[in-house]
């Protein structure tokens, strides 16, 4: 079973290369997990189209938070889409709602989609858009399970002849390893997949401060600058009044001893 060992080395070198980084494997590790004929196991090659991870966020003010929030769901239920997450939240003080409502949609329907989302609002705050190109990792994700997969068939085999129980148990062990890498890189794939077929469109929603709360502020404002110079205002008095109670009357004193005596 020199094989086995030969196999079972290759791949705990192969699983540290993964955890290491993302550098995509080798041609002898690829002539390693070959067939029994000793052809490369089949790999998918480069994506016909650019793998492009699209992104949307946008901040709009709406007349009403809760209808805003479920036309945008429906707009993306329409295109085969859905929504991801949805929070609604209320401003106790001045009254005002707010919501943030996460949709995916088809890559393809984005453009449209934002165009639709702008004409909901009253008002753009702000609106950004991001493409990210993921097809170099995800051609070096294609190629590390090319890789995997192949060691898995040789395990697979070399189960299938083993001769003792502690060699099974030792293929068993070394395949089930294999197979652990294999979900977890085709996690990774499906993951990439998904996010370059459906755009991620962040969406927060806001409503204008009601006019009644912004005049209860405004009111309140002023209100508490009145106080403050009323305060102000009797605090001086209170710190000077002892100095212009004795200035009182030391003026007082003057004035009666420069007042002229009448003659008879």
């Amino acid at each position: 079973m020199h094989m086995l060992h030969v196999l079972v080395v290759l791949a705990a070198v192969t699983s540290c290369q993964d955890v290491g980084g993302t550098r995509p494997p080798d041609r002898a590790a690829a002539a390693d997990a070959a067939g029994p004929s000793g052809e490369p196991a089949p790999t998918t090659g480069v994506p016909a189209e650019p793998m492009v991870i699209r992104e949307a966020s946008l901040e709009i003010e709406v007349e009403d938070c809760t209808s805003t929030v479920d036309s945008l769901r429906r707009m993306a239920e329409e295109r085969d889409g859905f929504a991801q997450s949805v929070a609604f939240r209320a401003d106790e003080t001045n009254g005002s709602r707010s919501a943030t409502i996460m949709i995916r949609v088809p890559e393809a329907a984005l453009d449209r989609v934002l165009d639709e989302i702008d004409a909901l609002a009253a008002e753009v705050r702000s609106r950004s858009v991001s493409a990210s190109d993921v097809t170099e990792e995800y051609v070096d994700i294609e190629a590390r399970l090319a890789v995997k997969r192949g060691l898995e068939q040789r395990f697979v085999q070399l189960l299938e002849r083993a001769q003792s129980t502690s060699e099974a148990l030792e293929v068993e062990r070394a395949l089930g390893a294999v197979r652990e890498e294999i979900e977890r890189i085709d996690g990774r794939r499906q993951f990439l997949r998904d996010r370059v077929r459906m755009a991620t469109v962040t969406v927060e929603v806001v409503e204008p401060v009601p006019v009644l709360a912004t005049l209860r502020t405004a009111a309140s404002i002023g209100g508490r600058i009145c106080l403050a110079m009323v305060q102000a205002v009797v605090a001086f008095c209170v710190a000077t009044a002892p100095v212009l109670v004795v200035s009182g009357l030391v003026l007082a004193v003057v004035v009666r001893r420069r007042r002229p005596r009448c003659v008879v």
